[in-house]
This record gives structure tokens, C-alpha cells and sequence, in this order.
């Protein structure tokens, strides 16, 4: 069996590959382990041999290598892919069931032209018959950093402003999409031949499993954002306990499911701080990181595919500090970088949907907010379904803790935006506190009435006149022929309405999924109902 491993320079995968042949447990035995070629090492083999005149050293990518035109590189690619293609005939003639995996680059950035560049020859990579193209990607900080050591693209050019720094990360991230799509255009032509992407912050068993084809592969989506708004909060212990629960669950469906995880990416954590300026509020980015997800995890892994790196994790630029001067000139290339990285958070993810057989949606509504990111991925899971291209089955667990603060949340919410616009109607009577949220007795009230427009119109009316508040019909823009009962029957009527339309999104969590499951369960209860779930389908019950 031969596998294909494509990433772009930075990512280091050649040390990561090689580190899951040596620690990984699966391949303790020597004749089970894989063999690893690695087709940027014989190019430069190919390179020295034609310019015997050239010194050897660490440098030769950089120096040497990609300075040399394209015609050139092509043959030197050609003639180092044909050397690999001898040496897999010979091992296959020894031993016909090998594993060999083939690290290289899909696409090369061109250190002379400043261009990016693919030296790819379909027909000798068909000829291999790989049955996978695995695109391994890590964080572009790290991959940055790494860049910047001995024998990376940037160890000449250190000496460099903190506006570059940024481009250059943008530019990496660039990179880093052209990596991907050539490598999934690459195995689309080649016949039985997938196209998977997968973070090196994944298990080794992840890895192994996803080579074998042993399991069924599975997404996790789950809330982040929420959590680092508690941690923000000051709200550690909650914060720790969700992300102790995600963890527990992760493990958990590791046993039977390969298993993607959102956070073994995790760039969008470029901080901002909120200024006001002549009552006008801006968010200022700037280059101190938030905290990793998992960054302990990851300091000395222990069967993960990353390969450790001297990257910190806290405040750089990400190695010095700021002064405000420059803080109001780089903040809106921060902005522009933590754009573009929210961009390919979303494309990225929308990748491990499409590339899973089973979505697991993990507290889609915690702590009663909708997190943004797993309805992303839901809706475009729906997406999938309707244009048919993929059956995959969809496991959402919501507790009811999370429905009930959901409801009560966006009641609470929708009160405070129509307070908030200065035409909207909704006013506090004068002596009145601003509104915050609803007492526990109305918070039960809100509970258990029926989810019913007239019910809910009862309840609102009650809770204007408990809390001050009245409908103040000369804000209203309103055709000058309507009444004032009219008036402020509407906007009851848009109140509840509008409402009711965000409660609806709860509804289609329900009315979507394969199973919804509201029950409070643990991890490993949890994932005995996903597999019973898996199970029933596969056997057509």
C-alpha cells in the first residue's frame, strides 16, 4: 500500500512522519513498520550529483535549490520521483505487503520569483497507485517559527519590520490553501484515490486508523468560542469543566471512530481590546496570542504526530513587545490577519464535515448561547444532505440544562436590543434600573409555558409592567393613519414573532439530525448511544 503525505514547508513532515514510525506503538515489530521516501531529499541528491562543484549544506533548498528556474526544477522532480518509483518496485519484489509512505510537496514557494510553484507530474505519481493523499497542516505560528530556523525558507531574512512578519504569516496562510487544493486536485486524478486533511496535533492512533481504514470517520464540533468568553469572564472553573468534558469525549470516541478535531488547529486567538474615542468604540487588535487550546498537551506530546517546536505560547510578534505607537499602526493588518484566518477556520472545517462519514455535535447551545461555529458546520452538513452528494449520519447532544438557558437567554437578548435603539418603541419608565434579565420565578415561568405565540405575548406584557418597561408609540416610525392600539399591538406582534424565530433554531437541530439527544449523559454514556445510533443505522434499523 502506498500513501501519499503532502504539507507545506513549515509543517516539518518529514520528522513528523518519521516520529510515528519510531514511537508509534502499532509499529513495535520492524517488519510492520512503514517505509518512508521522501522525494525532496532525493531532489536535492539529483541536484548535487549534476553540480558536483557545490558545497553541501543545510541551506541547499534555500540557496541553492529554489533559485533555479522552473524547466529546471521539473527535470530535477521527474528524475528524483523516478528513483523513488525503482525503489518501491525493489521493496515491493521483497515484500509485495508493504506500507510505504512518500512525503512531498504539492506546491513550492519560489525563494527567486517570489512565486508559488507545483513541479507535480500526474502520470508518475498514477503510476505509484496510491490509495491516499494525506495533506498534514499545523498552525501557522509554528510553522512560521520553524521557517525561521536553520535550513527554513526565512533563516536569511530575520532582520525584518513587525509589518512584514504579518504579510509574511498571510502569505503562509496562502500557502498553505494552494498546498491543499493541489493536493486534493492531485488525488482526483488518481483512480480510488482520497484526499484527506489532517492537523499533526491528531493521536497517532488517528493516523494509524485512518491508513487502515479501521473505523468509520467522525467530526466532533463543539462550542470554543463560549469557552474563552467565560475564561474572559474570570469563569475558569466552568470554562475547565467543558473543556474536561470535551477531552473525556474525544478519548472516548477515539476507541471506536476516527476522530477530527476542531481544536488541533487553533489560530484565531489574535487578541483585541475595545477602546472609546469620542463615544465611538473600536476594537483594537493586537499581537499578544490567547492561550492555546490544550497548550500543555502539547508541550511534550505523548503519541500525537506534532512535532514540538520552541514557539511560545503567549505574547508575541510575536516576540517583542508593543508600544502604542505601533499598536495603532499594525492593528488593522492584525485585523486583516485574524480575518483571513477566520476565513479558513470556516473552509477548514467545512472540510472535516465533508470528509467524515459521521458528525458528532457536542452542546451546540452551552451555556445557552448558540455557538456560531457549530451551526456553521451544521448548516452546511444540511447543505450536503440536500444536494445528496453524502449520507452522513449526525449525532447532536444538547443537554437540557443548555435548551433552557437557550430560551431564556434570547428572551433576556431580544429585551436588550429593542432598549438599546433609540426608535424601537420599548422604553424604561423614568426611576426604572436598566433591565438585565429575568427573576428565577420568571425564568421557571418562561420554562413552562408551551412555546406558543399567544402564551409567550401573555408573558412578555407581564414582564414590562414588573420591570418598568412601556411601548413609547411616539418613537415608532408608523404609516400617520394607524391607531395607537395598532401600534403597539404590532410591536408586540414583531417582539414575539422574532423570537420565536430564533427558538426555531433549536428545532432544526431536532428536526435535521439522525438522533438528538437531550438527556444529561456522560462521556462515556454518551458515546455508547453514538455507537448504538451508528450501529442501528448501519443494520437498517
Amino acid at each position: 500500500m502506498v500513501v501519499l503525505f503532502t504539507g507545506m514547508s513549515g509543517v516539518d513532515c518529514n520528522s513528523v512522519l518519521t516520529r510515528f514510525i519510531n514511537e508509534n506503538r502499532k509499529y513495535r515489530y520492524p517488519n510492520k513498520k512503514p517505509i518512508l521516501l521522501k522525494l525532496e531529499d532525493e531532489i536535492v541528491n539529483v541536484y548535487f550529483e549534476h553540480n558536483p562543484h557545490q558545497p553541501k549544506n543545510n541551506l541547499a533548498w534555500v540557496q541553492l535549490i529554489l533559485q533555479q528556474p522552473y524547466s529546471l526544477l521539473k527535470k530535477y522532480w521527474i528524475e528524483a520521483c523516478n528513483r523513488i518509483i525503482t525503489k518501491i518496485e525493489l521493496i515491493k519484489k521483497e515484500s509485495p505487503d508493504s506500507l510505504i509512505f512518500i512525503n512531498l510537496h504539492a506546491c513550492y514557494f519560489h525563494v527567486k520569483t517570489q512565486e508559488y510553484i507545483s513541479l507535480i507530474d500526474i502520470d508518475l505519481l498514477k503510476s505509484l497507485n496510491p490509495e491516499k493523499v494525506i495533506t498534514l497542516i499545523d498552525d501557522i505560528y509554528e510553522i512560521y517559527h520553524r521557517l525561521t530556523k536553520k535550513g527554513g525558507l526565512y533563516t536569511l531574512m530575520q532582520k525584518v519590520t513587525k509589518t512584514e512578519v504579518i504579510f509574511r504569516h498571510i502569505r503562509l496562510l496562502d500557502w498553505r490553501a494552494k498546498e491543499t487544493m493541489m493536493s486534493r486536485f492531485l488525488a482526483e486524478q488518481i483512480k480510488n484515490c482520497s484526499h484527506i486533511v489532517l492537523a499533526t496535533k491528531h493521536s497517532f492512533d488517528t493516523l494509524t486508523s485512518l491508513i487502515n481504514g479501521t473505523f468509520l470517520t467522525a467530526y466532533l464540533s463543539h462550542p470554543i468560542s463560549e469557552v474563552r468568553r467565560l475564561e474572559a469572564l474570570g469563569e475558569y472553573d466552568r470554562a475547565l469543566n467543558i473543556k474536561k468534558e470535551i477531552a473525556e469525549i474525544s478519548e472516548y470516541l477515539s476507541i471506536g471512530f476516527t476522530t477530527f478535531l476542531p481544536t488541533t488547529i487553533d489560530e484565531y486567538r489574535i487578541s483585541s481590546k475595545e477602546s472609546d474615542s469620542n463615544g465611538q468604540k473600536t476594537l483594537n487588535y493586537i499581537s499578544a496570542l490567547n492561550v492555546r487550546w490544550e497548550k500543555d498537551k502539547y508541550k511534550d506530546p505523548q503519541h500525537i504526530l506534532y512535532q514540538p517546536c520552541d514557539f511560545p505560547n503567549d505574547s508575541q510578534l510575536w516576540t517583542q513587545d508593543i508600544s502604542e505607537f505601533d499598536l495603532e499602526d499594525l492593528s488593522q493588518l492584525f485585523s486583516i490577519l485574524a480575518s483571513i484566518i477566520s476565513v479558513q477556520v470556516t473552509t477548514r472545517d467545512y472540510t472535516l464535515v465533508e470528509q467524515s462519514e459521521v458528525l458528532i455535535i457536542y452542546r451546540p447551545l452551552f451555556n445557552g448561547n448558540l455557538a456560531g461555529g457549530v451551526q456553521k458546520e451544521y448548516n452546511y452538513f444540511k447543505h450536503i444532505q440536500a444536494a445528496r452528494q453524502k449520507e452522513i449520519i449526525c449525532f447532536i447532544y444538547c443537554p437540557q440544562e443548555d435548551i433552557d438557558k437557550f430560551y431564556i437567554n434570547e428572551f433576556n437578548a431580544r429585551i436588550r436590543y429593542y432598549l438599546s435603539l433609540p426608535n424601537n418603541g420599548l422604553k424604561l419608565k423614568n426611576g426604572v434600573k436598566n433591565f438585565i434579565e429575568l427573576s428565577e420565578e420568571e425564568c421557571g415561568k418562561l420554562l413552562n409555558i408551551e412555546l406558543n405565540k399567544n402564551l409567550i405575548l401573555e408573558f412578555f406584557t407581564e414582564v414590562m409592567d414588573k420591570h418598568g418597561m412601556f411601548i413609547d408609540i411616539s418613537t415608532v416610525i408608523r404609516p400617520l393613519n394607524d391607531t395607537e392600539i395598532q401600534i403597539q399591538e404590532q410591536f408586540l406582534e414583531n417582539f414575539v414573532t422574532g423570537l420565536l424565530k430564533n427558538y426555531e433554531k433549536l428545532d432544526e437541530y431536532k428536526r435535521i439530525s439522525t438522533y438528538f439527544e437531550p438527556k444529561t449523559l456522560t462521556p462515556d454514556q454518551l458515546y455508547d448511544n453514538i455507537v448504538k445510533t451508528v450501529t442501528n443505522i448501519a443494520h437498517g434499523k
